[in-house]
């Protein structure tokens, strides 16, 4: 009987071991909850969504593989922090949204990782000064979107 219970152990073992994690309530397997929704043409994805309880994870990717674009969404609106990157990996724009709105600071940067515009949002509209600057930092234009009312 005893090499019955040795064998019986470790075909468990191995099938806890090659189960998918994630069934449980205590594990998250972020793979198991992603879904790609589209490809490049060379075949590569191009849109991951990932579900969460409260919010969904989009990430949009370039032809080559490297992460391009991701943020938070609630059903189809955008919500929380956007980023989005040049394909050197580099830092090209920050945004916040409120279920869709623009709100908050929006940053985009040159390739070289200078600040090119500078801005605030409040429930979607431009507000305050924006600045614009070129890509030595230099300040090259500043609008102030509470006086073009």
């Amino acid at each position: 009987m005893r090499p019955f219970h040795y064998l019986f152990i470790s075909f468990l073992c191995f099938a806890m071991a090659c189960a998918e994690p994630g069934n449980d309530a205590s594990s998250v397997n972020l793979s198991s909850h992603c879904k790609t929704k589209s490809y490049h043409e060379n075949g590569a994805k191009k849109e991951v969504l990932c579900v969460g309880a409260e919010a969904d994870t989009l990430r949009e990717y370039y032809p080559s593989g490297k992460l391009k674009i991701q943020g938070l969404q609630v059903g189809e609106l955008r919500d929380g922090t956007w980023k989005s990157w040049f394909e050197s990996g580099q830092q090209w724009s920050e945004k916040r949204y409120n279920m869709g709105q623009e709100v908050g600071k929006y940053a985009v940067f040159h390739p070289n990782g200078g600040i090119y515009i500078q801005g605030q949002y409040r429930a979607g509209n431009k507000v305050s000064s924006w600045y614009f600057y070129d890509q030595e930092g230099k300040l090259v234009k500043e609008v102030n979107f509470d006086e073009l009312d």
